[in-house]
């Protein structure tokens, strides 16, 4: 997180989607985001963020706060 999250390529516009909320939730210290606020920092729709993260397939543990 010190490190990384710093680096210049740590998140580009050829990062996948699900990879940039990742690497976002760990450059803010694993805290809760909306859809909205992770769309602000990665550039992507909330809608697409949520959709992803928010059915059935668990990709690299993430999951909607709640579930």
């Amino acid at each position: 997180m010190s490190h990384c999250a710093r680096q210049e390529d740590f998140l580009t516009n050829h990062t996948t989607l699900v990879d940039a909320v990742f690497r976002t939730f760990i450059a803010h210290g694993n805290s809760p985001m909306s859809p909205s606020q992770l769309a602000e920092i990665i550039g992507k729709p909330a809608e697409t963020i949520l959709r992803t993260i928010g059915g059935n397939q668990v990709y690299k543990g993430l999951r909607p706060v709640g579930l």
